[in-house]
């Protein structure tokens, strides 16, 4: 039944739609306030939703804009804390070189200090000496000179303390010339030890293979004797394989035992040049 009164409704409408377009064609002035109507209707439509589509644009635009500016201004603030960073970072490596400076020159001057106030103080050592033994020869003078000491026994000290004072100050000056070290006094220098002479150089075949020269490794003679050996070793093998072959031989023929013989091996030291025991 629903369908039915829908039906009859949708008829009714177009037949309502129909009358009011003639009555529309019959009157020119309704017509007319129609037609303007819809053609101001659809233009107010489309001009508001053109109006609505630039506002939207133009909010969005807007958007942009400062997202843009934003991050104009994000940028110049990095740059500006990067530069400030970079200030503060370059006067911290400036202190920095400059504390490792001060440190490095106070160490080298306590290095300087030492080392002169160890050398005046050798230097008065020697001076000490020096007068000592000056003044000991005076004694051993004045002692010659009234009789106590003769004349052999006063030139035999006198000649024992002028060679230590001088013993001392010739050891003093070749040790802090050649010895000590000259940057810290209680170091000594050592002369660099000899290298170490370096072989010949590795050398190849076509075949990429290393050539050994056996006389530079082996002492003169070394080869010559390995040959002589081997020569002999060969000899004697084959002298001992001849006769183990023949009494084989004898045996299977003859049902002979083999007999034993002398495997004695050959003299190394007449190709070493020595005599055997």
């Amino acid at each position: 039944m629903s369908d039915k009164y829908i039906s009859d409704i949708l008829e009714l409408q177009d037949l309502e739609k129909i009358n009011y377009g003639q009555q529309l064609k019959e009157d020119s002035g309704n017509y007319s306030a129609y037609v303007n109507e819809r053609v101001n209707q659809i233009v107010d439509e489309s001009f508001n939703r053109k109006r609505a589509s630039f506002q939207k644009a133009m909010v969005d635009m807007g958007r942009y804009m400062d997202m843009e500016h934003n991050a104009a201004n994000f940028k110049t603030r990095s740059a500006d804390v990067k530069r400030l960073q970079d200030v503060i970072e370059s006067n911290n490596n400036t202190l920095k070189n400059a504390s490792i400076q001060d440190i490095n020159n106070s160490k080298r001057q306590f290095e300087i200090n030492e080392y002169y106030y160890y050398n005046k103080l050798e230097t008065l050592f020697f001076l000490q000496l020096f007068f000592i033994s000056t003044l000991s020869m005076a004694v051993l003078i004045y002692l010659q000179r009234i009789g106590v000491l003769g004349t052999n026994v006063a030139g035999l000290l006198i000649l024992i303390l002028l060679g230590i004072v001088v013993m001392t100050g010739v050891y003093r000056y070749y040790y802090t010339k050649r010895t000590r070290d000259t940057r810290l006094w209680h170091r000594r220098k050592f002369e660099d030890p000899e290298p170490s002479p370096k072989g010949p150089p590795v050398k190849c075949d076509a075949g990429g293979n290393i050539v050994v020269d056996t006389d530079a490794i082996l002492p003169a003679g070394s080869l010559g004797c390995a040959m002589t050996v081997k020569d002999m070793a060969k000899a004697k093998f084959d002298e001992i394989y001849g006769k183990v072959g023949k009494s084989i031989t004898d045996y299977q023929t003859r049902s002979s035992m083999p007999q034993g013989g002398s495997t004695s091996g050959f003299d190394l030291s007449k190709c070493m040049g020595r005599t055997s025991a």
